[in-house]
């Protein structure tokens, strides 16, 4: 089994050279699969990522992230205040890909950190 493999995206050779080492060393394994699971996690560092103030939040996770009861108004102060929040903070973007045999499932969640 082929488990937590780590690319920092900084220096890629290295990882890049162990994930291709673990895949070809678990080549039949994978090829004879009937279950599969992929998880990626982005990150972005701080305003360094228009995604974040791009990106479509529902209102339920305004109010989580803003701390407020999840009945509260949003109002423009409050959106402007989050959007602010958004500029700076650390975004984690996470995508699971799952085959359990019949079809492949690929899920996205995108948060703030």
């Amino acid at each position: 089994m082929v488990e937590n493999l780590y690319w920092t995206g900084e220096e890629p050779k290295e990882e890049i050279e162990e994930i291709i080492s673990q895949l070809q060393k678990h080549r039949n394994e994978i090829n004879n699969t009937t279950t599969f699971l992929w998880e990626t996690v982005e990150q972005g560092w701080g305003g360094d990522s228009e995604s974040r103030i791009w990106h479509r939040y529902s209102d339920a996770y305004i109010r989580q992230y803003m701390g407020l009861p999840e009945d509260a108004p949003l109002t423009d102060e409050i959106i402007r205040e989050f959007k602010n929040k958004a500029l700076n903070a650390t975004s984690q973007e996470t995508t699971i890909v799952r085959y359990e045999g019949e079809q492949f499932e690929i899920t996205k969640e995108f948060e703030l950190i």
